[in-house]
């Protein structure tokens, strides 16, 4: 079958862009090759999605799918292997079969970047956060720790010492450059650890302790802490696409004003663009902005 519009991603973003589609009578395929709702799904608390108070990721990922099934959209839950431009349409290859599409949204998320550790899943939404402006309020005049070192663990910081009693940077390398040690000059509660590497997290039902080591005096210690934020980065993955499309340096993908990239009829949503902000009701705008555009050319 020939749809109007293949979404790839079954997260805020594609359920979004699927929902206004189906409700324009534009037939539509969501594809998602793991779970539905994304890294929305994984969130153990959310506090700032408009007009639902401290609800958890998996229930407003539930209730977007919901939503969603009730306008009988097609949603398979398959894995796409590869996209490639066919003449005037796009060809979709999954674990499972073909399809044509004359657009395609892409919204297949940011993979986050984790410490590794035995125990991290554990304290995931108990005390470990990859996403500082989704759940530093939670951490309101206590201790917490930020482990990185690029753009994204400046932010978390310049962020979260306006909530936090204390916040230490845990710094993986030996040094921060000039540049950044000027941005941060003035933030009094902040506490620097170069050379760090994260051993082990230590706590009852959330996290207490992390267990560091330094390699500059080859020592390890303790750090009382009640938040421990992985800011590592994340990383888009876009090996299955076969159309070329303009990404920027970390290989998120540019687009326009109306969430279209260089390659007439592809669109992106949410984490996988190049957008700064990255947040549930931004991903549900790209859906809703990408969707109504389809639905306006048509």
């Amino acid at each position: 079958m020939n749809y109007n519009t293949i979404i790839i991603g079954g997260g805020v973003a594609g359920l979004t862009a699927g929902m206004y589609l189906a409700r324009a009578n534009l037939p539509c395929l969501i594809l998602e090759g793991k779970f539905w709702g994304g890294q929305t799904a994984l969130l153990n608390k959310v506090s700032n999605y408009p007009a639902i108070m401290d609800a958890t990721g998996f229930d407003i990922a539930q209730n977007f799918y919901n939503q969603v099934k009730q306008f009988n959209i097609e949603m398979k839950t398959e894995l796409v292997i590869s996209v490639k431009q066919v003449g005037n349409t796009y060809e979709v290859l999954t674990n499972k079969g073909k399809y044509l599409a004359n657009n395609i949204i892409v919204a297949t998320g940011a993979k986050t970047t984790v410490l590794g550790l035995q125990e991290e899943k554990r304290y995931v939404g108990k005390g470990v956060s990859y996403c500082a402006t989704c759940d530093g309020n939670f951490f309101k005049n206590q201790p917490v720790a930020v482990y990185g070192f690029g753009k994204t663990a400046l932010e978390d910081i310049k962020y979260l010492h306006n909530l936090a009693s204390e916040v230490y940077w845990l710094v993986p390398n030996k040094a921060l450059p000039a540049k950044v040690l000027q941005e941060i000059k003035n933030l009094n509660n902040l506490k620097i650890k170069y050379s760090c590497e994260v051993l082990n997290l230590i706590g009852d039902n959330t996290l207490q302790q992390i267990v560091l080591y330094n390699a500059q005096d080859k020592q390890t210690e303790k750090l009382d802490v009640a938040g421990l934020f992985v800011s590592l980065g994340r990383q888009p993955d876009l090996s299955w696409l076969e159309v070329d499309i303009k990404t920027n340096k970390n290989g998120y993908v540019i687009v326009d004003k109306n969430c279209q990239t260089s390659h007439k009829g592809m669109f992106a949503c949410g984490d996988i663009t190049s957008r700064e902000l990255k947040q549930i009701v931004t991903a549900c705008s790209d859906g809703a902005v990408a969707s109504s555009y389809i639905i306006a050319k048509r």
